[in-house]
């Protein structure tokens, strides 16, 4: 050590509180690769000057190193950031505190093994591993639960080797009579193994996980097995172990835990069979899980079965049929049938649900068995009769737009102009309405409802609100086409153009046009007169 680095040790030894801890922070800057410094450092730890011992630990922090150990390990029992650093610098030396560790532990008190069990943990060296594994057999699970937390990162970063070595030592403990006897002491030698995260883990991870072993030895070798892929070669006999857990009835334990697994792991058609059992299980969220993987296999059986679950009482599993019957397209003619049948709105729109997640492209009598249907029920006065337009809408969209609109211009040309705007509803209510079907159905409204002249009951027409929509269209004859309706009566004109008159731009120039065709077409009657004074209270005065 240089003249100068010894001058600064030197004030270390002041009186002076001050230069004490300049002196320990020029070091600490300085960090000098000196064990006597250290030393210097370290011997004036047992000071009472908490400002002094954190200046110093804050120096020993920049420059770790073994000599200073005899001097922090008992720092650990004072608590608050003098602990706190000290527990720091000692893991930083690394496996130079293993020994000195090992060494204090069994007669430390239950705190301060806590306290060295995270040490050990973060130093992670095997020493230290092996160490700590040993003392899983100790008395205190807080100690084993403790032992586990602080190896779960080290064991996984660990070599192959490591690992190989690290599992060995694990059986060993698992062997030992004072571990085999306490299912709390075995279950966190199981958690250990899972902590190496290494597929030759698996095959003993999956003998702890058999009913033969107590809960919480299952429990844990389950949670390790929920978080690892299993090779090709596992797979087949982790399923015929896991799947007859799904039936036990300790649910919080064991199946939710069975059920992580299987829902991470590719189920083949043989595996998928063997599930079918298990949809007498009395959890839902097991029927639903065995729901979601029948849709796999796309026989009759299977299509009749996902339909009897998708009324079932649970969320879960009327989502997971469902789901099951949207992946088989070929079920749609299934699907149709129950349709007839379905208890419900509710029910009935499941299955509308699932012709849309189908893409489904319905036969020619397919088509036409449910708009007949739709019509039956909606002359009926039945409310049922939407289901089959909503599946119509989802399933066929052209075809039900294409019937109604046919229908509806009969209805038209019979005057029946209620039954035509109920009709158009149906297509309103479950799809977007063309330019062509926005006017038939404004046409309709005004025919069957006469519009009230009145400002606030012409903001809420809907007939009018319609027209306002195709003023815009520049592609739609608007104007000509209201000229030309044999539908609307000059009444309905006159109001037409009475609303929109008082509006601005296009709906205006559509207004006014409206009344001058009204005024040219009848100067002298009612309607031209009442025309011409809206004119020229909208400022359009007309030659006479």
């Amino acid at each position: 050590m240089d003249k100068l680095l010894k001058d600064i040790c030197k004030l270390l030894d002041s009186e002076d509180v001050e230069l004490q801890c300049s002196a320990a922070r020029v070091l600490g800057e300085l960090s000098p690769k000196s064990g006597q410094v250290l030393l210097a450092l370290a011997s004036h730890l047992a000071t009472p000057n908490l400002i002094v011992k954190n200046y110093i630990l804050s120096a020993l922090e920049r420059i770790p190193g073994e000599e200073a150990l005899p001097y922090l390990f008992p720092l650990l029992r004072e608590g608050g950031k003098v602990q706190e650093k000290a527990s720091r610098i000692i893991a930083a030396t690394g496996s130079s505190a293993v020994a000195q560790a090992k060494k204090i532990f069994p007669d430390a008190d239950p705190e301060l093994k806590m306290l060295l069990v995270r040490i050990l943990g973060v130093i992670g060296t095997t020493d230290a591993c092996r160490f700590l594994i040993d003392c899983i057999a100790g008395d205190g699970l807080d100690l084993s639960k403790s032992i586990c937390l602080a190896l779960r990162e080290t064991m996984g970063k660990m070599s192959r080797q490591d690992k190989k070595e690290m599992l060995k030592k694990i059986n060993a403990l698992l062997a030992s009579p004072r571990v085999k006897s306490d299912a709390e002491k075995t279950a966190s030698g199981v958690i250990l193994i899972g902590h190496l995260a290494d597929p030759s883990t698996m095959e003993p991870l999956i003998r702890y996980a058999a009913s033969d072993h107590p809960v919480p030895v299952r429990e844990q070798a389950l949670i390790a097995l929920s978080h690892m892929e299993f090779p090709a070669t596992l797979k087949g006999e982790a399923a015929r172990t896991i799947i007859p857990m799904l039936n036990e009835d300790n649910y919080p334990n064991i199946v939710r835990h069975a059920l992580a697994i299987l829902q991470r792991m590719e189920m083949t058609k043989k595996l998928s069979e063997s599930l079918e059992g298990m949809l007498t299980s009395k959890h839902p969220s097991v029927r639903s899980f065995v729901l979601s993987h029948i849709g796999a296999v796309a026989s009759r059986e299977n299509i009749d079965c996902l339909l009897e679950h998708l009324n079932a009482a649970d969320f879960q599993e009327r989502r997971a049929a469902q789901e099951g019957l949207a992946s088989i397209p070929k079920a749609y003619p299934h699907i149709i049938r129950a349709l007839d049948s379905a208890k419900d709105y509710e029910a009935g729109m499941r299955l509308v649900s699932i012709l849309r997640a189908q893409g489904a492209h319905l036969s020619a009598s397919d088509k036409q068995h449910l708009f007949e249907e739709m019509q039956k029920l909606r002359e009926a006065g039945n409310e049922r009769y939407s289901l089959y337009a909503a599946a119509l809408n989802v399933a066929a969209p052209a075809f039900l737009t294409e019937k109604i609109s046919a229908r509806v211009k009969r209805l038209k040309a019979s005057r029946k102009f209620g039954e035509a705007g109920e009709l158009l509803r149906i297509l309103l209510r479950h799809s977007l309405l063309t330019d062509e079907l926005k006017y038939e159905l404004a046409i309709m409204r005004i025919r069957n409802n006469p519009t009230d002249l009145s400002s606030l009951r012409r903001k809420d027409d809907e007939g009018l609100a319609l027209i306002a929509e195709l003023v815009g269209r520049e592609a739609f004859p608007l104007l000509k086409r209201l000229k030309a309706e044999k539908a609307l009566r000059p009444d309905d004109l006159y109001a037409i153009g009475f609303h929109f008159a008082e509006k601005l731009f296009k709906q205006r120039d559509l207004g006014v046009d409206l009344l001058t065709h009204l005024v040219k077409k009848s100067s002298r009657g009612k309607i031209g007169v009442a025309a011409r004074q809206k004119l020229a209270l909208v400022g359009v005065n007309l030659q006479k």
